[in-house]
C-alpha cells in the first residue's frame, strides 16, 4: 500500500527510535499497526462497497444491449428467411434465361452448323505461333508528335519560314 522497502523501513525505526526513545518505541509500534490495520480495512470495505455499487448498474446494462441486440438480429433474421426463396427462385430464373440466350446465340451464329455437325465457334489457325500479331487498337500513335494548338507548338514542329535567297532577289527583281 506504501510501497516501502525494507531499508525505508529499517531507517524508520531507527529514527523512531531516536525521536522516541526506547521506552516509548514499542508502543508507538502498537498503535501505529493498530492504526495500519484499520485504514487498511476501510480501504477494503470501501472498494467492495464501491464494487457493489457498480455491480447493479452493469449488469442492468449488459442486460439492456444483449436486449438491443437482440431485437435488431431477430427482425433481421426474419427479413433473410422471407427473401431467401424469392431470391433463389430469381436466381435459378436467370440462370435458366441466360443458358437458354446462350443455346440461342450458339445456334443463330451459324444455323447450318448443327445439321452439318459443325461446332459454331470462330475458326482457329493451324498454328498460333506462325500468324502475325495483331495490331493493338490500344496503343498509341507511333510518328512525332504534332499540336494543333497554336501555343502549345513548338518552333521544331513549325514548318521553317521560306527566306528568299540572293539568287532569288535578283530574279524576283528582274
Amino acid at each position: 500500500m506504501f510501497n516501502v522497502t525494507g531499508g525505508e523501513v529499517l531507517i524508520l525505526l531507527v529514527l523512531a527510535l531516536v525521536v522516541l526513545g526506547p521506552e516509548k518505541l514499542p508502543e508507538a509500534v502498537r498503535r501505529f499497526a493498530k492504526v495500519y490495520a484499520e485504514v487498511k480495512k476501510m480501504s477494503t470495505g470501501f472498494q467492495s462497497e464501491l464494487r457493489d455499487a457498480l455491480d447493479e448498474p452493469v449488469r442492468e446494462l449488459r442486460e439492456t444491449a444483449d436486449l438491443f441486440k437482440q431485437s435488431i438480429e431477430e427482425p433481421a433474421s426474419l427479413v433473410r428467411e422471407a427473401i431467401k426463396g424469392p431470391a433463389d427462385e430469381m436466381h435459378k430464373s436467370v440462370t435458366d434465361t441466360m443458358a437458354a440466350a446462350k443455346d440461342a446465340a450458339n445456334s443463330a451464329t451459324d444455323p447450318f452448323a448443327k445439321a452439318v455437325g459443325f461446332s459454331a465457334g470462330p475458326a482457329q489457325p493451324a498454328n498460333p505461333s506462325s500468324s502475325p500479331p495483331a495490331a493493338d487498337p490500344f496503343a498509341p500513335p507511333s510518328g512525332p508528335r504534332v499540336s494543333v494548338d497554336p501555343v502549345v507548338a513548338s518552333e521544331a514542329s513549325l514548318p521553317a519560314p521560306s527566306r528568299p535567297d540572293a539568287t532569288d532577289e535578283g530574279a524576283a527583281t528582274a
